[in-house]
């Protein structure tokens, strides 16, 4: 029989770290081949596989979002102890897959808001819904190719930027019905 003696112990390769803006020692990473992490005092893992984008709600820490591979999304509303998937190809409205590491964002100031680039850049702004499965989500640009990187603008609320393979765009009204890419 084996036991596992890693539990605990903060020792992987980092790909992201989402970390609290309302208390200084809480951290989520999510770690290549080791799943996702949860600092709190204590190292937990809670999402297994690869961990890629992590997020921790800034007004709410009690809201926590940590992903594996391809854009697979999962919301935590009990301070990381417990994750359920938001968002994934097939899930929720969302028909397309994203980059191996897909990149995801919370609204500069409305946490109820978020946007993550798939193939497109999709957004909700009900992502901390009662039920997981009540999260909806609407395709805002018409790119199609990987997203790699989305930015909310910390100057300007209505615009996101977005980067796909050397090419960066930005939505100057991301909360719009219709949102404008350039």
């Amino acid at each position: 029989t084996w036991t596992d003696r890693s539990s605990g112990l903060g020792i992987a390769q980092i790909y992201k770290i989402g970390q609290s803006a309302t208390e200084k020692d809480l951290v989520i990473n999510g770690y290549q081949d080791n799943g996702t992490a949860v600092y709190d005092g204590d190292w937990r893992t809670e999402i297994g596989g690869d961990g890629m984008e992590c997020v921790i709600d800034h007004d709410d820490s009690n809201y926590q979002y940590g992903a594996l591979y391809y854009g697979d999304v999962r919301r935590s509303t009990n301070n990381g102890v417990n994750f359920s998937q938001i968002a994934a190809n097939g899930t929720n409205g969302i028909n397309e897959s994203g980059a191996w590491v897909t990149p995801y964002a919370l609204h500069e100031t409305d946490a109820n808001t978020m946007f993550i680039g798939y193939q497109n850049i999709w957004r909700s702004t009900n992502v901390k819904a009662s039920s997981s499965s009540s999260v909806s989500w609407t395709k805002i640009t018409n790119v199609n190719t990987s997203i790699r990187v989305v930015e909310p603008s910390p100057a300007n609320t209505d615009m996101l930027y977005f980067v796909t393979s050397g090419i960066l765009y930005r939505i100057d009204d991301v909360m719009a019905a219709s949102p404008t890419t350039i």
